[in-house]
C-alpha cells in the first residue's frame, strides 16, 4: 500500500482558501470533456501551486456525464469560491461565472432544458437553506448535489491521489452528499439517490 506524503490533507474549505482576486488564471482550469466522449463540464478552480493535491484530484477526473457541470473549488455552507478567488453567494453571481466558464451551463440557459450541478466543495450541501439549496431553487429544472462535510484530497508517495468527504463512516453524524431540487433536500426519498454512494466512492485512486 502506498504511503501518504508528508503534506497534510488539503480541504476544499473557503476558510483555508489561498486564492484571491489576483489569482493567476493559469493555475485554475475550466474544461469540457466532450473530446473524450462525455458532454459534461469539469471546472477545476483549485490553485495548482497552493493546493496541488486538490488540483490533481480534480484534474484527473475524466468522468463527468452528459448534462452535468462538476465544480471543484473551495466552499462553505453559504458560498463557493469562484475562479478569481471571489466568493459566490447569490444565484446572480453564480450565473455570471458559469455563463463565462461552462458550455453546458450556457446551453442549459439557452435551451431551457435540465441540468445537474455537482459541487465538490466543503459543506456546500450542509444547510437546507445554504448555497446548494439556494441555487437549486433559483434555476428551473436544476439539480444540485453537494457534501454536508469537508471535501479533501491528499497525494501519496507514489503519486496517486485520495479524495473523499470527511466523516463518511461517522455513525452519529455521517458525511453525505445531499441532493437538492427546487430548494428541497430530497436525499433518501427516492431509491435512485442511493446511487450517489456509488457515484462518489469512499476512495478514489488516481
Amino acid at each position: 500500500m502506498a504511503n501518504k506524503s508528508d503534506s497534510n490533507l488539503e480541504y476544499a474549505d473557503s476558510s483555508q482558501n489561498t486564492n484571491n482576486s489576483t489569482t493567476n488564471n493559469s493555475n485554475v482550469s475550466s474544461s469540457s470533456n466532450s473530446s473524450s466522449g462525455n458532454q459534461g463540464d469539469k471546472l477545476n478552480w483549485f490553485n495548482k501551486e497552493k493546493t496541488p493535491s486538490l488540483y490533481k484530484a480534480a484534474d484527473l477526473d475524466k468522468n463527468v456525464p452528459e448534462g452535468t457541470v462538476r465544480i471543484y473549488t473551495h466552499g462553505a455552507p453559504d458560498r463557493l469560491i469562484g475562479p478569481d478567488g471571489i466568493a459566490i453567494k447569490t444565484p446572480e453571481q453564480f450565473d455570471k461565472v458559469l455563463m463565462k466558464n461552462s458550455e453546458v451551463w450556457r446551453n442549459y440557459k439557452a435551451s431551457g432544458g435540465t441540468i445537474k450541478v455537482e459541487l465538490m466543495a466543503c459543506q456546500t450541501g450542509r444547510w437546507g437553506n445554504g448555497i446548494a439549496s439556494k441555487l437549486s431553487q433559483a434555476f428551473k429544472n436544476s439539480e444540485f448535489i453537494a457534501p454536508t462535510t469537508k471535501f479533501f484530497a491528499t497525494t501519496f508517495s507514489n503519486g496517486s491521489v485520495y479524495s473523499d468527504i470527511a466523516g463518511r463512516f461517522n455513525i452519529l453524524n455521517p458525511g453525505r452528499w445531499n441532493h437538492f431540487i427546487d430548494g428541497i433536500n430530497l436525499t433518501g426519498i427516492f431509491d435512485k439517490y442511493k446511487n450517489l454512494w456509488r457515484q462518489y466512492p469512499s476512495i478514489k485512486w488516481h
